[in-house]
């Protein structure tokens, strides 16, 4: 995130009544309330704690229950406003420029450095979303659920957290908002009351307003989409084990159909980017997202092209799904589906070209193939049996992620019979239930039977060769690219 400060700092400061630089104080953006708390958690920092109250998780800035003067700090941005006006230096919102003011302030005017901490963030800063911001490796989503209300952050490790900061008003919080999405080219106002859009960084903002927002004003800032969680973090977390890893290697390798399904923040998009490492390398891959751009790749794809919905030009994911067929891919990756994009997903499958996408669902194998069927994917149901795989990601009451359960599904002919009794349409194959990769169902898999039926070889070999890629994952230095690892099977092999 960038704002090229002095460019707009005179026009933006003099569009609010407010900001008009006099000899009056000027009134910050936002503000730090005290929040008591029973136990300190973890030390972010010179300013920041986690705390803990009961069963509640809070982010404090400030936790010595520092008085902040309201007046002494308006007097002080007032200085610092003057002197970014008056002056001819060029400062863009960076680690740097906060402690270049903050140290201004410090050497001409104050002897408090939280105090010029909190001036620095509301000037050249974002006021409290750059103060999170320092913090982004750790925090994956910003939540504004009011303008008075306090700010919440989902944290990697502590999940929700409420903070002890929040902004003065809608006209604050507006400015703010305006400030971050400069770069973007949208600007939030009445006639532009609802943006969704993404920063330089990856980060995605959606920002609402009356009357669509009936708090008067909201906003989420996703933070992950700047971070790549690969596959071993992935193991590292116990949201994978390794048996899915080397399951879903061949998988990929025979060209299964494959969702990924489960609730917001669940992981679906984060365990789609880094199964990708397991894709060959020469595939031409096509990767079809909306306006956003959340699917983070490796970058020695030989031969990648994205696409991008683009809702305000009537570009829709289905007309980039058509187009995509069209593109000659080796491999179909669409961001998640939701809509009529999913009967020509499963159109291109049926003539031979696989996908991997993800959809927002909680449901179990049976119902997310009668969701397929009906409005508004309207799937037909002799397309549905392209599908080879589902897997069921959740999120979990002590904030991990899982893969919960992973199914197969073996389509059978209606024709099939067991003496009078006629078989169902698909039998299903629990690789994965509840977590637990169930090695007894091997020689039964899907996977394991096309594999060995595309290398010409039995299943107990095939089995074998899960045995040897298992293995093989066992040894993967600390160091090393994964998807750099996964190539060099080939060589050992």
């Amino acid at each position: 995130m960038s704002w090229p400060l002095m460019s707009k700092l005179k026009r933006s400061l003099n569009e609010q009544g407010s900001y008009e630089t006099n000899l009056s104080p000027i009134q910050l953006n936002f503000s730090v309330s005290n929040l008591p708390f029973d136990k300190q958690v973890e030390k972010l920092g010179r300013f920041k704690v986690i705390g803990k109250k009961k069963n509640i998780y809070l982010y404090l800035l400030n936790p010595e229950n520092y008085k902040l003067d309201d007046y002494k700090a308006s007097q002080l941005k007032r200085y610092a406003v003057e002197y970014l006006v008056n002056s001819d230096i060029n400062l863009e919102y960076s680690s740097e420029s906060i402690e270049y003011i903050s140290r201004f302030l410090m050497e001409r005017y104050s002897s408090d450095p939280f105090l010029s901490y909190i001036i620095a963030h509301d000037t050249v800063g974002y006021g409290p979303i750059s103060i999170l911001l320092e913090n982004s490796k750790d925090i994956e989503e910003i939540l504004v659920n009011g303008p008075k209300s306090n700010i919440s952050i989902y944290h990697a490790k502590y999940g929700y957290c409420e903070t002890n900061l929040k902004f003065n008003g809608e006209d604050e919080f507006r400015f703010t908002m305006n400030k971050i999405l400069s770069e973007t080219l949208n600007e939030l106002n009445e006639d532009s009351p609802v943006v969704d859009a993404q920063l330089k960084d990856g980060s995605r903002i959606h920002v609402q307003i009356k009357p669509y927002s009936e708090n008067g004003a909201t906003a989420s800032i996703r933070l992950n989409g700047s971070k790549s969680i690969g596959i071993r973090k992935l193991l590292e977390s116990g949201t994978i084990v390794k048996e899915d890893i080397v399951y879903l290697w061949m998988g990929l390798e025979v060209g299964c159909n494959i969702i990924i399904s489960g609730s917001p923040s669940s992981g679906k998009t984060t365990l789609l980017t880094a199964i990708s490492a397991l894709m060959p390398r020469y595939e031409r891959i096509i990767t079809i997202e909306e306006d956003v751009n959340e699917l983070k790749f490796y970058s020695n794809f030989i031969n990648a092209v994205n696409l991008k919905s683009r809702s305000k030009q009537g570009l829709t994911l289905k007309d980039q799904v058509i187009n995509s067929l069209h593109l000659r891919p080796d491999r179909l990756i669409i961001g998640e589906i939701r809509g009529p994009e999913a009967h020509d997903i499963f159109f291109g499958a049926n003539t031979g070209i696989p996908f991997i996408t993800t959809m927002h669902s909680e449901a179990d194998e049976n119902s997310l193939l009668a969701r397929l069927e009906s409005r508004p994917m309207s799937v037909e149901s002799h397309l549905i049996q392209s599908l080879d795989i589902a897997i069921f990601m959740e999120h979990r009451y002590d904030n991990t992620r899982k893969l919960s359960r992973l199914v197969e599904y073996n389509w059978l002919s209606k024709a099939e019979t067991i003496g009078d009794k006629e078989l169902p349409m698909v039998k299903l194959n629990a690789m994965v239930n509840n977590t637990i990769f169930d090695m007894h169902l091997l020689n039964e898999s899907k996977v394991i039977k096309r594999y060995a039926t595309l290398h010409g070889m039995s299943n107990d070999e095939a089995v074998n060769e899960f045995m040897r890629r298992s293995k093989f994952l066992e040894a993967i230095p600390r160091d090393t690219e994964f998807s750099s690892y996964i190539e060099r099977y080939w060589e050992i092999k």
